[in-house]
Order: structure tokens, then sequence, then C-alpha cells
């Protein structure tokens, strides 16, 4: 059972919370600077969630790498090994395929 909640700290303090926070504060930004026509939802919610991955991607990738990762005792090995040997770049795995989506 232990296992079935492996990920779910850092899922909900690296990439829920602060992904949130910046979908919907972009997304009423955009809302506002737009103006108002038929496509403005459509667009602010795209540039939302391209802010919400952009921020929460760092989040997700140790989520996954700690999750698949077993041999990691806890979330900051999992950070110190992704940091150690692929650095900033490697938190940011995967992004232009979040980006496609």
């Amino acid at each position: 059972v232990r296992g079935l909640y492996r990920g779910y700290t850092p899922t909900v303090l690296m990439f829920s919370i602060p992904g949130s926070a910046a979908f919907y504060w972009t997304y009423e930004t955009s809302r506002e600077r737009f103006g108002a026509g038929w496509w403005v939802p459509f667009v602010a919610g795209g540039v939302a969630g391209c802010v919400e991955w952009g921020v929460g991607m760092p989040g997700d990738t140790i989520r996954v790498r700690y999750q698949t990762g077993m041999h990691y005792g806890n979330v900051r090995a999992c950070i110190q090994d992704l940091w150690m040997s692929e650095g900033l770049r490697g938190m940011f795995r995967g992004f232009s395929a979040a980006q496609a989506r």
C-alpha cells in the first residue's frame, strides 16, 4: 500500500501547487489583456497551460524519477542524483513534449 503513494509529496509540493498558481494567475491576466472575444478563453488557456508546465516541469520530472527509481530512499536523494547527473537541463527533460500537448 505504501508504494501507491510514492511520489505524492513531490507531485503536490513541486508541481500541483506552484503549477496551479501560475496557471490561474496567467489565465486571468491573459483574459484581461486580450480583451473580449469568443477566442480569448481558448488563447488564455493555452498560454496558461504553457506557463503551468514551465513552472511545474521540474516537479513532475522529479516525481517520475522518484516513482520509477525504487533505489531512491527519499525525494532529496532523487533530486540530488538528478541534479548531479544532468543539471538544470535534466529538470526540464520532456518539456517540449509537454508543450506540444
